[in-house]
């Protein structure tokens, strides 16, 4: 599998700068989520994660978990508005990524890369089997691209990231298309 580079998207909830603990695993990783308000723009991470089933898996349906979803639930679209209407796709890593600012310069504070900046990411699928929660399918950041200023969403990674983010498994009846998935 080659490494792949997303459209612009919106980072929320980033631990980049340190790793944060998984509360059901235990184990560390570095995370980010980007945020897509169009399905053209997920045709790369669709694809690249769709090849990636059929590769390990032989198929691509329901019973594959993936790293996107679309938040409905009511009381966390009231708490976080900007989720609505929006892809939330997740990506993580256990070795720190590469941060660069526009002219590839190293991002070494937080304040440069915050959650409500625009973002490219350099990822590579994986696959996974886990005895309790099934198979699917992730992404692991190489290195993180600022391209463009924000509004800051005034977000860290908490309670709340776990909440929103802890399952991307996509609701029974929905396909592997686009526009099935997202509109």
């Amino acid at each position: 599998m080659d490494n792949h580079v997303t459209a612009k998207g919106r980072l929320v909830f980033p631990a980049l700068f340190a790793p944060k603990k998984d509360k059901a695993s235990g184990k560390e990783s570095y995370q980010a989520t980007l945020l897509f308000s169009k399905s053209e723009e997920m045709k790369d991470i669709m694809n690249a994660t769709k090849s990636a089933a059929m590769d390990a898996f032989g198929r691509f349906d329901d019973t594959i978990k993936k790293p996107f979803k679309t938040e409905k639930r009511p009381e966390k679209l009231a708490k976080f508005p900007f989720l609505e209407n929006m892809i939330i796709v997740n990506f993580k890593t256990s070795f720190p990524p590469v941060l660069m600012t526009p002219d590839k310069k190293p991002i070494t504070e937080r304040s440069v890369l915050y959650a409500g900046c625009f973002v490219h990411i350099s990822y590579k699928p994986f696959v996974w089997t886990n005895p309790t929660n099934g198979k699917g399918v992730g992404l692991n950041i190489y290195s993180v691209l600022k391209i463009a200023e924000g509004d800051k969403l005034g977000m860290a990674v908490g309670s709340e990231f776990d909440t929103i983010l802890g399952s991307t498994t996509l609701g029974e009846g929905q396909s592997d298309d686009l526009d099935a998935m997202f509109n």
